[in-house]
């Protein structure tokens, strides 16, 4: 009976050792990791809004309004993750910037992603040629990279859940089903 309950106690710490020993390191990483972290989750969120911001910037212009006002209307009313940057926009316009600066700056604001929109709107702005088309072609190549996108990260789900499954579920099952069958063997002996 003794030595059951070394042999048990022995393979429940051979499973219990590795939280406590990775622990504290692993929260002290995660404190510096997190704002990483929320930084590319932020930038994610950005991207993915491209196709909505462009829609929101094309329904403006094709009801009359300006380029300007197409971008005072989208940090208004345009998805969370680009309010801040069209915001930023919305107040050098608002402080007398020319359109081609403030569209310079919606890249370094949003993201690279939105270099695209920029070029088109200020070329339209310049040429003053027709934007429709323009917005609604570049609003179904946003909105198809999004959609692969989603796909990669569908495609990197079971390779991410692995992880997760062998360190918590595996040992879980192994003391649940594993462990009595030992300890009741070594008790027969």
């Amino acid at each position: 009976m003794n030595r059951a309950v070394w042999v048990g106690a022995t393979i429940v710490a051979g499973f219990l050792w590795w939280p406590l020993a990775a622990g504290p390191p692993m929260v002290a990483a995660g404190r510096h990791v997190r704002p990483l972290l929320q930084a590319r989750d932020a930038r994610r969120r950005r991207s993915e809004a491209m196709p909505d911001v462009i829609d929101l910037v094309h329904v403006a212009i094709s009801s009359g309004d300006t380029i300007p006002g197409a971008l005072r209307l989208v940090s208004h009313a345009g998805p969370v993750a680009v309010r801040p940057g069209m915001h930023e926009a919305r107040r050098q316009l608002d402080a007398g910037a020319t359109l081609r600066e403030v569209l310079d700056l919606i890249p370094q604001a949003l993201g690279p992603d939105y270099r695209s929109l920029a070029v088109t709107l200020d070329q339209a702005q310049r040429e003053g040629s027709p934007i429709g088309a323009l917005l609604i072609r570049l609003s179904d190549e946003a909105a198809s990279a999004r959609r692969l996108q989603g796909e990669r990260a569908a495609r990197r789900l079971p390779v991410q859940m692995l992880l997760p499954l062998v360190l918590c579920s595996l040992p879980a099952v192994v003391l649940g089903a594993v462990v009595p069958l030992v300890l009741v063997s070594f008790r027969r002996l």
